[in-house]
């Protein structure tokens, strides 16, 4: 019957020849081409006054309310603000 190709996947002789991830190797350091230069193209943002966008920060932005969260959880009351210092969390407890 032979190889056929359907778009990404071979089959060989009616039947895919890797049917579990097992039949797959991992990729090593030999199978990467070498970078030998990379560029950086920026470009500024045309919706912001200076130019500038923002990168990475979604990772950030929850911990503050996360910790406000266990704070409150963990004293029994609602926080209301990011401040969660002794002296804040003592006037919050009263």
């Amino acid at each position: 019957m032979g190889t056929s190709y359907h778009r990404d996947m071979v089959i060989e002789d009616g039947r895919p020849p890797t049917t579990t991830f097992m039949d797959y190797l991992i990729p090593t350091a030999h199978d990467v081409l070498m970078i030998e230069e990379i560029f950086h193209i920026g470009t500024g943002s045309p919706f912001t006054a200076l130019g500038i966008k923002g990168v990475g920060e979604s990772g950030t932005v929850f911990s503050p309310a996360a910790i406000g969260t266990g704070v409150a959880d963990a004293i029994g009351v609602y926080v209301d603000r990011h401040e969660v210092s002794p002296s804040r969390v003592r006037e919050l407890v009263q």
